[in-house]
């Protein structure tokens, strides 16, 4: 599947689509490739992050209404830039996210983190509350980690 495809199974409408997450990485000097995705939500996404390798990524998460019941869709998409990279890689880094954004169409919230740690549940959370207009959703599912 292209990116485009996927991002559109994860940002559409698609009830019958189960993808809810991809990412992308370098594939060379300049050229982005799909490194994953998968129906694991969150907890899945956030273990394709490493501290060597910029990862733009995109997921799906739902926010709940008063019934417990998931209300709105929310989309976010994520670029990681360890620490450790230096020079010329995190360089390319600025153009390209650009375009990567404008294939991550739709996305809620855009976060930009150094560490897995600044992309906690809770750092989500908190970016998305000053994201939503006057219906804040009371919780969050969809995080891939529920029983």
């Amino acid at each position: 599947d292209s990116i485009k495809n996927v991002w559109e199974d994860i940002s559409g409408n698609k009830s019958e689509s189960e993808t809810n997450w991809l990412a992308l990485g370098y594939c060379g000097k300049e050229e982005l490739e799909m490194i994953g995705s998968g129906t694991g939500g969150y907890a899945e996404f956030i273990k394709t992050l490493n501290d060597d390798d910029v990862v733009f990524a995109g997921f799906r998460i739902y926010g709940l209404d008063e019934d417990g019941e998931r209300s709105r869709t929310k989309l976010v998409s994520v670029t990681y830039v360890p620490k450790n990279v230096k020079g010329l890689k995190k360089a390319r880094v600025g153009p390209q996210r650009g375009q990567v954004l404008k294939q991550f169409h739709g996305a809620h919230v855009d976060m930009e983190v150094g560490s897995a740690e600044e992309l906690s549940k809770e750092a989500i959370i908190a970016k998305l509350a000053n994201a939503t207009g006057s219906h804040k959703p009371v919780g969050y599912d969809g995080w891939g980690d529920e029983e």
